[in-house]
């Protein structure tokens, strides 16, 4: 059975961002690609949470599937469910260490 999923208000207005970002600088149709890219490394990562490494204490990290140099950091809380602590795109800083 798949985990349930909640963001971390910062990662979703990340997530929000980078998807206008598409939809201004690449078009709809990359856009589109990007929310689909997302959801299907979601799905992967609700079926098996412990399948990606820790990188940092309790912190996991998933590749965005695709072409987008994204990755999703997150944890799992002891009631099972997966926070999403950041939509991390792979050349930046990590705001997401102060996040639980």
């Amino acid at each position: 059975m798949a985990a349930t999923v909640e963001w971390h208000p910062a990662a979703e207005r990340e997530y929000n961002r980078h998807a206008a970002y598409y939809i201004e600088e690449a078009g709809k149709e990359v856009a589109f690609r990007f929310v689909q890219s997302v959801r299907a490394t979601l799905r992967e990562i609700t079926e098996a949470p412990d399948r990606w490494r820790k990188i940092d204490g309790t912190r996991r990290a998933c590749a965005v599937s695709g072409a987008f140099p994204f990755r999703l950091v997150y944890r799992v809380l002891d009631n099972g469910v997966v926070r999403i602590l950041a939509v991390e795109h792979g050349r930046r800083d990590q705001p997401w260490r102060e996040r639980e």
